[in-house]
């Protein structure tokens, strides 16, 4: 349930922020966990460049209700933005986080 939210939440914050014309989702899956790969070709962030997890919060950047998430599911967190959009690489376990 955790990655069908962060797909939504991806998803809806693109269409709301970045005007974009086109939203890109891609679902891989191996052994080492699930990757997901949102992207779009609105405005990006205000910022340019890549940036990890630690990176966005260390900045006080990027969606902060997604990268809660990401962190929730012991997953990783890249965002690269450009004057030509934003692609968000999430990476999550298969296993579930111990309770």
């Amino acid at each position: 349930m955790g990655s069908y939210r962060i797909v939504q939440e991806s998803v809806l914050n693109a269409a709301r922020h970045a005007d974009p014309s086109l939203i890109s989702v891609t679902l891989d899956v191996d052994a080492a966990g699930l990757r997901l790969t949102i992207a779009d070709d609105g405005r990006g962030f205000p910022f340019r460049g890549r940036c990890d997890l630690d990176a966005l919060n260390a900045m006080n950047e990027g969606p902060l209700t997604l990268k809660e998430r990401v962190a929730e599911l012991r997953g990783a967190l890249e965002l690269r933005s450009s004057e030509t959009g934003t692609e968000l690489s999430i990476a999550l376990p298969l296993t579930p986080a111990a309770a």
